[in-house]
């Protein structure tokens, strides 16, 4: 798929689901910190019981969302296939939008403080899949060392930080 048409689909899919598309890719350039570069032989996170939040849609959102970046992680090192991983970057763009759209029901729905503050970490979470799929098209070697960093910033920051807080907002835990 040409840069141009994977670019104008993400910004239609973002405006669809209400992200903010202006600031739409992450700039990689440079020497900038927290770039693992491919090759450091890192191991991509993977659904575990620890990710859990509590609430069972969410919690098979997470699996579902995990397991793909788990699979485009695999097929971008085994280099045979770049239509399969921009494939499966579109069954994780599709996700996401899903997942977020979920979330930020449950969290209106239930009046959560923090949701606008919660909703513009999704916009930053989805600027960075889709910065990573800008590298996928350019023919960058720092799509898996990106996606590594960008699974276990989700996990270990949003999942069992942000979401957890606003699950046990709404279980009044």
């Amino acid at each position: 798929m040409p840069l141009e048409k994977t670019l104008g689909l993400i910004r239609r899919l973002c405006h669809d689901a209400g992200i903010d598309g202006g600031g739409l890719l992450v700039d990689f350039s440079g020497t900038a910190s927290g770039i693992v570069e491919q090759g450091d032989n890192d191991m991509i996170i993977t659904w575990s019981n620890t990710l859990s939040v509590g609430h069972e849609s969410i919690d098979q959102e997470h699996k579902h969302v995990l397991d793909t970046m788990a699979r485009i992680y695999l097929v971008e090192l085994d280099k045979k296939s770049d239509e399969e991983v921009i494939q499966l970057f579109g069954e994780l763009i599709d996700l996401i939008v899903d997942h977020f759209h979920s979330e930020e029901t449950v969290m209106r729905a239930n009046r959560y403080p923090d949701a606008d503050d919660h909703s513009k970490l999704h916009g930053e979470f989805f600027s960075r899949i889709t910065s990573i799929l800008y590298l996928l098209e350019t023919g960058s070697d720092r799509v898996a060392g990106e996606l590594i960093r960008c699974v276990e910033d989700w996990a270990s920051h949003h999942i069992l930080v942000h979401d957890k807080k606003f699950i046990d907002f709404i279980s009044g835990a």
